[in-house]
């Protein structure tokens, strides 16, 4: 806890993180290229849909930039990773190294408890983007990785198929990281 303006206590911002399949790596060359067919496939179409097509009128009055990005964009030629390198011209950023960095995780400036939950058999976010990062978080106190032998990418059955185990360990880390908040507010009380 805080002591807030009127000399009150007050609880923090954030009281924890939880990253449920992430993929680690923003970058063209990074997690995005490592998804095979036919899962690329279903990404390049969500891109193209949930970016462009649906806001393709739009984005082509804005500018002729623009209205050239929504052309390549929704060309049948883009593939997932060109799809993905255009997107970022739709954020208004010109420097795509600036946008890059504004985007990409930054595993070691984690300062609060975070939960990564990965499974190894993932199709979307694969476990090769999990291993790149694996010396960041290895070295963070603050992070902890739920590595889940079969889970694919959201779904986190049990073995009957009837419920997400992952629901469960996000419910008992935020639990415990309030618990730990308590327990720390009533030491310093």
């Amino acid at each position: 806890t805080k002591e807030g303006p009127a000399g009150e206590n007050t609880l923090p911002r954030l009281l924890c993180g939880v990253a449920y399949d992430p993929g680690y790596d923003v970058s063209p060359d990074g997690a995005i290229s490592r998804i095979k067919p036919p899962f690329s496939w279903v990404i390049n179409c969500g891109l193209k849909y949930f970016y462009v097509f649906r806001h393709r009128k739009i984005l082509r009055k804005r500018s002729s930039e623009l209205n050239q990005v929504v052309g390549e964009m929704l060309s049948p030629k883009s593939g997932a990773v060109k799809t993905y390198r255009l997107s970022r011209k739709l954020s208004g950023i010109d420097d795509s190294s600036a946008w890059l960095d504004m985007q990409q995780p930054r595993i070691e400036d984690i300062t609060l408890p975070c939960l990564c939950i990965n499974s190894r058999d993932d199709p979307i976010c694969v476990w090769s983007n999990v291993e790149a990062n694996l010396p960041d978080i290895k070295s963070n106190p603050n992070v902890v990785l739920a590595d889940l032998e079969r889970g694919s990418h959201g779904c986190k059955f049990d073995f009957w198929g009837t419920s997400n185990v992952a629901h469960g360990m996000i419910v008992e880390f935020v639990t415990a990281a309030s618990d730990e908040l308590s327990a720390l507010s009533q030491c310093r009380a």
